[in-house]
């Protein structure tokens, strides 16, 4: 079967998409590490912020936050 213009192009355009398919997951896992670490620090300063407003948040806010981590 001889290649034509348009089966190249075709096929360009195809893996153009997997490669931007590719791209895009690669960067969101790049970047889990970061999401994840400024979640906790921001879930973390508003739990310290609120411990006297609501000790028992407090403590199910840290716990959440070592799951979101690994660390638990």
């Amino acid at each position: 079967m001889p290649v034509n213009i348009s089966d190249a192009g075709s096929s360009f355009l195809y893996g153009k998409a997997e490669f931007e398919k590719w791209r895009a997951l690669f960067e969101a896992r790049w970047n889990m590490p970061d999401v994840l670490m400024f979640m906790a620090a921001t879930v973390k300063d508003a739990g310290l912020n609120g411990m006297l407003q609501n000790p028992e948040a407090v403590i199910k806010t840290d716990a959440l936050v070592k799951r979101l981590t690994g660390r638990e």
